[in-house]
């Protein structure tokens, strides 16, 4: 076993789990049709979207082998960072959590109102162009300048930045993500635990992982305002408003809690499993 200061630098990134407001529901509302919520999981292009995070995975992975294993060829470690981004196991989680999820906290007529947003309302435009806007950045280059020209798109397009900025403020997305991450790297930290190859204390973990807390508020604010940027910028004005006022509602607030929960779930399973196979390799375990 070693003691080592550990460093998670390539996972703070902004971790985007949704983009409406986070209320909870008050109440208990009735329970909403399981094949309304498999609709609604199919209309708002979920298993796409898990198609992209696979890819997303994939270049972290590459990244935590540079960072963990400088100058070797890991073939066992690539070949488990394949496996913990199978879509089929991410889309079985994120499914069930997102079907029973629905169940619990949405009604019939609220999936009724967010079944009608992303089969004929604006969720028919924003979905695909959230899809592309991630598509994008896949390429660094993208990503990159996306990030950094916030000020000239305010300067050029006001209403723009300010439905964007307005949108980001009213739904706390900075914080949730910033709780979201930090969250994933402490089940990071967890699995090098686990994995056998790292002596860690609770102590340790949690003054390194809150030592990421500004850091990763700054990365999350930036991705947010990029990628939002990149997202919605080709799109009417009127689409956004629709979904900020889709936000403020009981059904959007449902749905966004059950985004959050069940993303969260999955990044916090598939960063323990990172964790876990990190270091085991590193002790001379097999995987």
């Amino acid at each position: 076993m070693r003691r080592v200061h550990l460093s998670c630098g390539v996972l703070n990134r902004a971790l985007i789990w949704g983009v409406l407001s986070c209320g909870v529901l008050a109440g208990h509302p009735a329970a909403a049709d399981t094949g309304q919520a498999e609709a609604l999981y199919e209309l708002m292009e979920m298993p796409e979207l898990l198609g992209v995070m696979r890819q997303e995975g994939l270049k972290l992975g590459a990244d935590m082998a540079e960072e963990y294993f400088p100058n070797r060829v890991v073939t066992s470690f690539d070949a488990r960072v394949q496996q913990i981004y199978d879509v089929a196991t991410m889309d079985g989680v994120m499914r069930g959590a997102f079907v029973s999820g629905l169940e619990s906290r949405a009604s019939d007529a609220q999936m009724a109102q967010l079944i009608a947003f992303f089969s004929e309302g604006a969720g028919v435009r924003l979905v695909p162009a959230e899809l592309t806007a991630r598509r994008d950045f896949l390429d660094d280059g993208i990503e990159d300048a996306a990030e950094t020209r916030g000020e000239d798109i305010a300067a050029r397009d006001p209403e723009l930045a300010r439905l964007i900025g307005g949108y980001i403020a009213a739904n706390d997305l900075v914080e949730q993500n910033v709780s979201g991450a930090l969250t994933a790297n402490y089940n990071f930290y967890l699995g090098l635990i686990e994995g056998g190859g790292y002596d860690i204390d609770e102590t340790q973990i949690l003054s390194d992982v809150w030592e990421q807390e500004e850091e990763t508020r700054a990365d999350s604010a930036r991705w947010l305002n990029g990628y939002l940027l990149q997202a919605y910028g080709g799109l009417a004005r009127a689409d956004l408003q629709a979904y900020v006022d889709l936000s403020r509602s009981d059904a959007g607030a449902a749905l966004n809690q059950v985004l959050f929960d069940g993303f969260g779930m999955l990044y916090n399973d598939i960063y323990r499993s990172l964790g876990q196979s990190i270091s085991s390799l590193m002790s001379g375990q097999e995987l």
